[in-house]
């Protein structure tokens, strides 16, 4: 006997299912940064409570230069038009939103949902803009952002 599911879904590009509700897909994305970042060798702590604009501490160790502390704001998409993604770079703050500043994290990482990719985008190095667009893994021109792609070794860099 199969089990129903619990919450509506979404038909994704590659015939995977999203979840409908906005909410659960963030939580489910989140859950996927702490496993890759995880498995990649990352110390990662999260913020107890929903008061910071940033989701994820990933702790690189100590450095001779730069930063060994990142505050890492995690999105999701999969939203697909004219091979590629759109994400929302804006978060609620008193009396409407305001977009992602090196004031509120310094890396944006994106979840790419039906490819299980990630864009890792460090905040100072991007235009400010309230959307970003990136280009589909199967895309033959990746765009701007395209070097951000699986670019976690700007976490190890530091």
């Amino acid at each position: 006997m199969k089990s129903p599911k619990p919450y509506p879904r979404l038909k994704a590009p590659e015939d995977k299912c999203v979840p409908a509700d906005a909410k659960q897909r963030g939580e489910l994305s989140e859950l996927a940064f702490l496993h890759r970042a995880s498995e990649l060798g990352f110390v990662v702590s999260k913020p107890y409570g929903d008061n910071q604009p940033y989701d994820f501490i990933v702790d690189v160790g100590p450095r001779n230069r730069g930063r060994s502390l990142f505050r890492v704001q995690v999105k999701s998409t999969a939203h697909m038009k004219d091979d590629r993604y759109h994400v929302k770079c804006q978060f609620c703050q008193k009396g409407g939103t305001a977009i992602y500043s090196v004031a509120e994290c310094d890396i944006i990482a994106v979840h790419i949902i039906p490819e299980d990719g990630w864009y890792i985008l460090p905040v100072d190095k991007i235009p400010p803009r309230d959307q970003l667009v990136l280009a589909a893994r199967n895309c033959l021109r990746q765009g701007i952002n395209g070097k951000y792609r699986e670019a976690w070794h700007l976490l190890a860099r530091g």
